[in-house]
């Protein structure tokens, strides 16, 4: 058999010997699978040739949150774009989509749905995300596309947390989704939705083995491997809102200057926004920021509220002050934590 096919099909797994014409598999066995060999290498005929084979799966999200994978590459416009890749539904409005940033080891904002996603991240083959469904009953949706061909083995952090998934179809090992053997301390949590609660597996290298059992992952399941003692963000589960104020500054030029706060109860990079409360609880089309919180701007509004001037934002100086914001009634400030929970607090200035 040909070396580049081998490669193709188990790139991290094969290697050839030197100075020979015969070759290894590393830590794998082609006797073992034998079916999912022929598959990989005709799988690799065809991308080589300019071919694509078709892919499809069903995958039912519970009702909360579940961890979910997109293990097909959409022919729609724009590729694997939420809007593209969860068909059907209907998704309940309030739903969320909340990937993972392996590099900041922080959630990333949010995707919401309200008829549709904001915003529409990707979701690739390999990925993983959480998907929280609002609604009160399960969605299936039908996941469909080209097949993707398998990129392996995976970059994965030397200490801390990734999401990720096998690239197609079936269900998988660390092996399969990896392309590498576990390292001595690696631990894989697979999310129960039902218990809202993780189930953990330790890989042993005494053994070596994994505690209590081999992981795997199901077809459309993402799952956690976290290394150096590392484990998974507090907030996939995180419904509770963040909290914002203005705190009012004193001192020479700190007329109408505020320092903007906001907190969260997980990991995440607020920003906060201010808006006009003459046009809602959270404000509407006028829009100042973001501004990270410790930020000092100065706040003013109209003498008499919601009649006079629009509102405006400019440059302004003074007590380390980066802007002047004048709105029609009071300020709003408006700041949405990663888990996608907003909160809009009024500022009362005199």
């Amino acid at each position: 058999m040909e070396t580049s096919l081998l490669l193709c099909a188990f790139p991290g797994r094969y290697r050839t010997v030197p100075g020979s014409l015969s070759s290894s598999l590393s830590r794998y066995s082609l006797a073992k699978d034998s079916v999912g060999l022929a598959l990989a290498v005709v799988g690799c005929l065809l991308a080589q040739a300019g071919w694509t084979s078709p892919c499809s799966y069903s995958l039912t999200v519970p009702v909360g949150f579940s961890m979910v994978a997109n293990q097909c590459d959409s022919t729609l416009p724009g590729g694997n774009t939420l809007a593209n890749v969860f068909q059907g539904g209907p998704v309940p409005n309030g739903s969320k989509i909340i990937k993972w940033n392996k590099v900041g080891q922080v959630f990333g904002p949010a995707a919401v749905y309200n008829g549709g996603w904001t915003p529409n991240l990707t979701l690739d083959p390999g990925e993983g995300a959480f998907f929280f469904n609002s609604g009160g009953t399960p969605i299936t949706f039908t996941i469909s596309g080209n097949a993707h061909a398998p990129v392996l083995p995976l970059a994965l952090p030397p200490s801390g947390c990734c999401i990720v998934s096998r690239q197609v179809p079936l269900v998988g090992g660390y092996m399969d989704i990896v392309g590498l053997s576990p390292q001595p301390g690696d631990v894989v949590y697979r999310f129960d939705p039902v218990t809202q609660s993780y189930i953990a597996y330790l890989f042993d290298e005494s053994g070596p083995a994994w505690i209590p059992i081999d992981p795997m992952a199901n077809v459309g399941e993402s799952i956690w491997i976290c290394r150096g003692g590392a484990a998974p963000g507090p907030c996939s589960t995180d419904l509770t809102p963040p909290t914002v104020q203005c705190v009012a500054l004193t001192g020479p030029g700190c007329n109408d200057a505020y320092q903007l706060q906001a907190s969260d109860n997980c990991p995440c990079t607020l920003q906060i926004f201010i808006k006009d409360s003459c046009d809602g609880p959270c404000g509407g089309a006028f829009v100042a920021g973001p501004y990270a919180p410790g930020t000092k701007v100065k706040l003013k509004k109209n003498p008499m509220a919601c009649v006079g001037a629009p509102a405006t934002v400019n440059p302004a100086g003074g007590c380390g002050v980066v802007a002047l914001v004048k709105t029609r009634g009071n300020p709003v400030l408006v700041v949405t934590d990663c888990s996608g929970n907003t909160t809009c607090q009024i500022c009362p200035i005199p």
